[in-house]
């Protein structure tokens, strides 16, 4: 009977070890907390190296909670400033749980709910309290809620239950058997039928007979989503028939549906030019601020879209904006049944922006600026824009996947936003916000309206001068990546604005640096005692300091060794050249000057064997990249070239594998070849896994080799001002199978598609 029972305790004491949703103790430590809400809602950061810098003074990699710490963190679900302490050891309070866990779910109250606690004043969050007496994840004490009382584990629980319910209603089913009723008489063409239908509602029907006349309402999928339409005119010839349409709101009564309509980017309408007439308001001078197409793409073997906008002031160069998306997608779920609806759209985006002009005394700068737009036949479109306020120049480079979406479940809604950060780099020299908006107008069956999200980087910069005594000056720059999200939109007939909301602030963003410079040297605290709680390490893959500071090297002071960050070579004329990159920063911007002097060359091997980067942006200061500067960095995935270089060495670009696509500027003359004789190492991209090379227009001679040795090739846009080919251009280039040469080249020298195996 003894050995019975002791088995039947170690039995009951392994399950209860295993089981994942047992607290060890009747109240929750702040850091078991955020440790179940990282597993609850699957948090996760695909590479530890992409992890954010820990912001707070009391933790440590030697904690056991300071990986699921700085994972929530990733997430915006811990809203404290750099430098304060996170307490992880302390109890978590009710106020902390219901903030936290509603940040993770973003339920929000009706424009007219009222607070039915009595603390409602003199809390942080009352939102989010008030969602948490609305949900009973707490009771209240006659009319108190307490929010400074220790949650118990039951309590935690049931906030824990409750999330999990809503996260398995999020899931979206792909194969889901959806079905519609329609009005009586609507003709239904089977899903199955050859259906063509544009955004002005032309529909055309190949091999399929529909019986549809002018005047009668109709159904046709896009997608799998049924699009109701009423017949303008209707023509026959042989098997095809063609119906112009407008569309018929009532049509569709009912639905019980839930699927994912994939968005071709091959349709993105970009916007050619835009121009304004801005005022100088210290001179009272107008110019022309002109924003301008500079180069698209389409690849369809990634099925991603690269645009490309210059921004000019008076005819000068003011900036480049470079946008990059792929598995653009709204996800959709309706329910007449159950009285609920959701519309989410996302995207991987990538956002390259340099601005080198001070808007800062000019009036009349938009505030935004239209990229283009996808219409989605039948069912919406998405845009595009950038949002400005800058007064200083930017350069910022950052990929992730966006999103937004809104959710109303019988009368509880959500907003669902967030964004997940791949990489992420900026650096400013003054007030800076400056961010890509995705924006979904779409016409379901029961959701209809806008939606939209915003993902970019806001910076400050704090200037203090003093009259005696050293230092003379003090500069601090502050900076965040913030990310936002809101709509307009009706739900079974119900409007539900929703007022932008913060994903991402200045106190809960994954990404946020702080500088100070004393008499343009970056420092780690202040000589003259003003309040830094907290300063970026130079070890930190967000360490990018502002161009006009840039050093050699930083920190130092005392005993301490500086670290070196960039090594370079200086000439007589006051210009360097980069030799070597020691910073751990995943998006590098290379500064225009270091310690006083310009740069305009990357010298050999400079970045070579650097895994860490996923992005480089150059200074407009850069003219040439000596040969293998950033070979073999093989997650370099986003660079531009800079707009000025005249020469590229070979192998620059070597084994950067995770590169697929180029722009190659006109001003490009020279590829600095070291074998004589065509060979396919030559090429300063050879071994790359470019797929799209495009050649900016105003090239007329193509350099020697300039794509040898690119294996991946497939698809290149060569401009019509190209009249000469060099010799061994295209060698090697085995994956390319088509190429349309411009009408007016006079030259093709030997050798130019050497070895191109697979040309037809």
């Amino acid at each position: 009977m003894r050995r019975k029972l002791i088995s039947t305790l170690l039995a009951v004491a392994m399950l209860t070890a295993l089981l994942p949703t047992a607290f060890a103790a009747d109240t929750v430590t702040r850091a078991e907390w955020i440790s179940r809400l990282v597993e609850t809602f699957s948090m996760t950061v695909e590479d530890d190296s992409n992890m954010p810098d820990n912001y707070f003074s009391d933790i440590s990699e030697a904690d056991s909670c300071y990986r699921d710490i700085l994972v929530a963190v990733e997430f915006g679900v811990i809203d404290l400033e750099e430098g304060e302490a996170f307490a992880p050891n302390e109890s978590a309070t009710r106020e902390f749980a219901a903030r936290t866990l509603n940040s993770c779910l973003q339920f929000r109250l009706d424009e007219d709910s009222e607070y039915t606690y009595s603390e409602a004043d003199s809390v942080t969050y009352p939102d989010d309290i008030q969602i948490a007496v609305n949900r009973n994840w707490f009771a209240l004490s006659g009319s108190d809620f307490l929010p400074e009382k220790a949650i118990t584990a039951a309590e935690a629980q049931t906030m824990l239950n409750d999330a999990k319910s809503v996260l398995a209603d999020d899931e979206i089913d792909e194969n889901y058997n959806s079905t519609y009723e329609f009005e009586d008489g609507v003709i239904v063409i089977p899903e199955n039928v050859d259906t063509v239908i544009d955004s002005g509602y032309t529909v055309t029907i190949t091999d399929y007979e529909p019986g549809i006349a002018v005047g009668d309402t109709f159904v046709v999928y896009n997608s799998g989503y049924p699009v109701a339409l009423d017949a303008l005119s209707v023509d026959t010839l042989d098997n095809v028939t063609v119906i112009s349409a407008h569309k018929n709101e009532d049509a569709i009564t009912a639905a019980d549906s839930e699927g994912s309509i994939d968005i071709d980017l091959e349709d993105f309408e970009a916007n050619e030019l835009s121009t304004y007439t801005i005022t100088n308001t210290e001179t009272l001078e107008t110019e022309e601020m002109a924003i301008e197409l500079y180069s698209i793409d389409y690849d369809k073997a990634s099925k991603t879209l690269t645009a490309s906008q210059n921004i000019s002031v008076g005819g000068a160069a003011a900036g480049t904006v470079t946008v990059r998306l792929k598995n653009l997608k709204l996800d959709h779920k309706e329910s007449l049944k159950t009285f609920s609806a959701k519309a989410i759209v996302t995207a991987d985006t990538t956002v390259t922006t340099e601005i080198s002009f001070d808007f800062g005394s000019y009036a009349g700068i938009p505030s935004s600026i239209t990229l283009g737009a996808i219409p989605i036949a039948g069912v919406g479109a998405i845009s595009l824009s950038m949002e400005y306020s800058l007064t200083g120049g930017v350069s910022m480079s950052w990929d992730g996947e966006l999103k937004a979406g809104i959710s109303y479940d019988d009368g509880d809604l959500r907003l669902i936003k967030g964004y997940t950060k791949k990489g992420f780099s900026f650096t400013a020299e003054a007030q800076v916000r400056a961010g890509l908006r995705l924006a979904a107008d779409i016409d379901l069956v029961f959701v209809k309206g806008v939606i939209y999200g915003t993902v970019g980087v806001k910076m400050s910069f704090k200037l203090d001068a003093f009259d005696s005594g050293a230092p003379k000056s003090c500069v601090t720059i502050k900076g965040y990546l913030y990310a936002q999200a809101g709509a307009s939109a009706s739900v079974f007939g119900q409007s539900i604005p929703i007022e932008t909301q913060d994903i991402f602030t200045e106190s809960n963003s994954p990404v946020r640096v702080v500088y100070h410079y004393e008499d343009g040297v970056f420092v780690s605290s202040c000589a003259r005692g003003l309040s830094l709680k907290y300063t970026t390490s130079t070890s930190s893959r967000y360490f990018n300091p502002s161009p006009s500071y840039g050093q050699g090297s930083y920190g130092g002071g005392g005993t301490a060794e500086p670290v070196i960050i960039w090594e370079y070579k200086a000439d007589n004329d006051g210009n360097a050249t980069i030799t070597k990159y020691s910073g751990n920063a995943s998006a590098v911007a290379v500064p225009s000057k270091i310690d006083g002097y310009t740069v305009t060359k990357i010298g050999s091997s400079a970045f070579s064997g650097n895994t860490a980067i996923r992005s480089v942006t150059m200074p407009n200061t850069v003219t040439e990249i000596v040969s293998k500067a950033f070979q073999n960095c093989t997650n370099l995935s986003n660079v531009n070239l800079p707009p000025n270089i005249t020469v590229l060495g070979y192998q620059a670009f070597s084994g950067c594998s995770s590169l697929t696509e180029i722009f190659i500027p006109k001003t490009l003359e020279n590829t600095n070849r070291y074998w004589s004789g065509v060979k396919a190492s030559n090429g300063p991209f050879c071994n790359s896994g470019i797929v799209t090379a495009t050649v900016e227009d105003g090239m007329t001679k193509l350099p020697y080799e300039l794509f040898a040795g690119m294996y991946n090739l497939k698809n290149v846009i060569l401009p019509d001002t190209l009249i000469e080919i060099q010799a061994g251009a295209f060698a090697y280039c085995t994956s390319l199978e088509t190429i349309e040469l411009p009408q007016y080249i006079t030259e093709i020298e030997h050798e130019v598609f050497y070895n191109c195996t697979n040309l037809s």
